[in-house]
Formats: structure tokens, C-alpha cells, sequence
């Protein structure tokens, strides 16, 4: 069995030490790595800082599966937008619209800037991205079904009971208790002061383990 994790830096382990030690990979101490320990097997932490639930999509549809491997997904804020361009991918998020992003080190305007500042003001949306977020956690199920892969899903919040539809059973499509940034105001925060600290993640961990392995 292989674990692979997709998700924004709340699966790759933001703060965690591995930003401060001079290392850009993944941190062990992320819930893909506990979880990986509670399996005893081998992990694939394909967490992205920044990702929307778009970009969050497009990289499990990309991604090259082997037999043995198990997805999870842990889909993120709405506050966040793709555009998937040919050559290059945007990933825009509420933070980028602060004037301190405003000019990249040549003096430009930063094209993150523009695109944030434009979708913010003129397209973003509270109800339409709950939408496309359902979208997005249903048509990764059935890719990954349609590949016989299992995969299990959880959130860093839960959005649906605002939102009611006919179409998307949270039930079906995610862990009951997906809640991850409410789940983290238990414990300590990471180095950032911001994101959630090993506590949280090891929790995480648990609950998916407990939620996942009497199915596979």
C-alpha cells in the first residue's frame, strides 16, 4: 500500500520545520506522514501551498497511479481560484490581492496580483464556489473509482449546510467529521502561528485511519 495525499499546505505541513531547516519537501509530521505510520506504509505527499480545490482536482487527474496506491484528499478554503493555462498554472488565493504583492522584483506588476484582484472583485463568489467545490470532490471520486483506486475525502471546513443541494450527498463524498481548521483550534498552532501544528495533524491522521481502514 502507498498513500497518496493531495491538498493545499495544510496537507503538505506548512510551518511544520521543513520551510525553516533550509527544506522544501513535504513535512513528515503532515497528516499524510502519521498516517502513513499508522498503515506502515509508504507515502506520496502531493500537498501544494497556495492550491485552490481547482488545482487540488487538476493534480488528481494528472497524476500517475501505480496498483498499490490509496488517495486522500483533504480539499481546502474557498477563497481560492485556478487558471490553468497552457504553459502555466495560477494559483490565486484572497492573499494575493495586498498591495505588498502588487509588483514583482523587476518592478512589474505581478501577474498573481492581477488575476487575484480581478476574480476577487468581479467573479468570486461564497455560493458558486461551494458549487464547484462539490464538483470537484465528486468528480474525483469517480476518476479515481473509475480507476479502481480507492480514495477517501475530508475538508478543512465544513461548507455544505449553508448550501443544500439535491446532487452532492456529503455522506457519501466525505469523512462525517471533515473539519480540519476547527479541529485545530485545539491544539498549538505551527511555527507560523497560523496553520495547524503536529497535534492537529496527528489527529487528522486518526480520524482518516479510523475512517479508512475497515475499507480497504
Amino acid at each position: 500500500m502507498n498513500i497518496v495525499a493531495f491538498g493545499c499546505s495544510n496537507t503538505y505541513g506548512q510551518a511544520l520545520g521543513n520551510e525553516w531547516i533550509g527544506k522544501h519537501d513535504p513535512s513528515p509530521l503532515a497528516w499524510p506522514g502519521k498516517l502513513a505510520e499508522l498503515y506502515n506504509c509508504t507515502v506520496e505527499n502531493q500537498g501544494q501551498c497556495g492550491a485552490s480545490n481547482k488545482s487540488i482536482l487538476h493534480r488528481i487527474l494528472n497524476y500517475n497511479y501505480k496498483p498499490n496506491d490509496v488517495v486522500f484528499v483533504c480539499w481546502t478554503n474557498l477563497d481560492r481560484w485556478t487558471v490553468i493555462q497552457k504553459d502555466e498554472i495560477y494559483n490565486i488565493g484572497i492573499w494575493h490581492v495586498d498591495d505588498k504583492f502588487k509588483y514583482n522584483n523587476e518592478g512589474s506588476i505581478n501577474p498573481h496580483y492581477k488575476i487575484s484582484r480581478a476574480f476577487f472583485e468581479e467573479v468570486h463568489d461564497y455560493n458558486d464556489m461551494i458549487l464547484d467545490y462539490y464538483r470537484n470532490c465528486m468528480l474525483a471520486h469517480y476518476f479515481l473509482n473509475d480507476k479502481l483506486i480507492k480514495n477517501f475525502h475530508t475538508a478543512t471546513a465544513n461548507h455544505d449546510e449553508s448550501t443544500p443541494t439535491k446532487w452532492f450527498n456529503r455522506q457519501k463524498y466525505l469523512m462525517p467529521d471533515s473539519n480540519f481548521l476547527v479541529d485545530m483550534m485545539k491544539y498549538p498552532l505551527a511555527e507560523d502561528n497560523c496553520h495547524p501544528g503536529p497535534l492537529a495533524h496527528a489527529e487528522l491522521a486518526e480520524k482518516l485511519y479510523n475512517y479508512s481502514k475497515d475499507k480497504l
